[in-house]
């Protein structure tokens, strides 16, 4: 098959507008796609909602599912079977008028069941990539427990997938190597998170911030991205009430929303860091986060130690990463995959709220290190994490799996 006339259809969960980190890496996989000569198409799942059963963004085109499911029998697992069904069956139509050659669904396995099974029926061939293991971010949110009835449900529909599929995509090491345990397979391919290093690059501290948070003059430790438990966001504040009784020259400025908002404001409030010293900017527009970024000499990631923090790498850091920003992350598996002690940022112990406090504030005392690691970090980031050098794997995973089935 030549190059140029492979179509994947991609099956997500959710897409742009939305702008989570699931999101973000979905738009850069069909935008770089386009430049390697792949027709990349979208749909998105029955739990993402919009008004309109079709949209382009940059010129690939995004089906939406807008059946009407209220009138699905509300029993769980049997309502799931049913909107799986229609959904499977909303695929099933774009595959022949698209001329699609491959279905490549993304996690969870509620997009992937349906699309193995469209697949099979059509013919054609089958990859799923796994981002996360979507039951321990359920057990992280409250929905359910580990180890609980709905937990197996969970697995036992991601091994079905993982044993089905014709090629298995991970995001990062910690990905593969567990499904390397639960499943035996030749081969699991790993296609890392990445950034697009044009975009986010250095650029000068941005005015309109510094007014508006009153940064004059300060160092800003930041922290950018969605308010979970596994965050560890609580952590930093709790290291925020103990440096700024050392260090008043010292802000946190703390942009995104979540979960966790009006948990991690009354926090700070009680440890008296609300506003003086701890800043929330709330969701803030996607065209303004740069100017977030710029305003920051230390971006922390505070993840705790979990089993989805410990497999499953954040895309966030190579943001700050690639804009030449210090970093520092607590020494859980999904960061260290992405930083290098000493070299392209700095590690504490999880959950250490001393250790973290401790780290920052030797950091805050060394301008040259921190440009050093900002350096060093943008580096390896153009090197090995940018878009255009990531997103040619996926190419030869196709190619692959297409001779495979020849």
């Amino acid at each position: 098959m030549k190059i140029e006339t492979m179509r994947v259809l991609h099956v997500l969960d959710r897409s742009v507008p939305d702008l989570s980190g699931y999101s973000i890496r979905s738009k850069s996989i069909v935008d770089f796609q386009k430049e390697v000569g792949i027709i990349p198409t979208v749909i998105t799942s029955p739990k993402y909602l919009r008004p309109f059963p079709y949209e382009e963004n940059q010129g690939v085109a995004y089906y939406r599912f807008t059946a009407d499911v209220s009138g699905v029998f509300q029993v769980p697992f049997i309502r799931e079977k049913a909107v799986m069904n229609l959904f499977e069956k909303k695929i099933l139509r774009l595959i022949d008028p698209l001329k699609i050659d491959i279905i490549h669904a993304h996690s969870p396995s509620l997009n992937g069941l349906p699309a193995m099974s469209a697949a099979r029926k059509a013919g054609i061939p089958f990859v799923y990539e796994m981002r996360a293991f979507w039951e321990d971010a359920a057990v992280d949110l409250g929905r359910f427990s580990e180890g609980s009835f709905k937990y197996k449900v969970s697995r036992y529909m991601e091994a079905k997938l993982l044993r089905g599929a014709d090629a298995l995509i991970g995001i990062c090491e910690g990905i593969t190597n567990e499904v390397s345990v639960r499943v035996k397979r030749d081969s699991v391919y790993i296609v890392e998170n990445g950034v697009d290093t044009q975009k986010f690059k250095p650029r000068p501290k941005a005015d309109k911030v510094i007014q508006e948070y009153d940064l004059a003059g300060k160092l800003v430790v930041g922290f950018i991205g969605s308010f979970f438990t596994f965050e560890g966001i609580k952590i930093l504040i709790e290291a925020a009430s103990r440096i700024t009784k050392k260090d008043r020259d010292i802000k946190f400025l703390i942009v995104g929303g979540g979960v966790e908002d009006q948990y991690l404001r009354a926090l700070a409030k009680e440890l008296g860091v609300f506003e003086n010293c701890v800043m929330f900017t709330g969701k803030v527009p996607h065209e303004q986060i740069m100017d977030c970024y710029s305003v920051m000499d230390i971006l922390v990631y505070p993840r705790i130690s979990k089993r989805i923090t410990e497999l499953v790498t954040p895309l966030k850091p190579l943001e700050a990463m690639a804009m030449e920003k210090a970093v520092i992350v607590s020494d859980v598996g999904g960061l260290k995959e992405l930083v290098t002690d000493g070299k392209t940022g700095v590690y504490f112990k999880a959950g250490d709220t001393s250790d973290l406090a401790d780290k920052v504030l030797a950091l805050s005392e060394n301008e040259e290190l921190r440009r050093r690691l900002g350096v060093s970090a943008r580096e390896e980031v153009v090197a090995n994490r940018q878009w255009p050098k990531i997103v040619p794997k996926y190419l030869d995973i196709y190619n692959e799996v297409m001779r495979n089935k020849q």
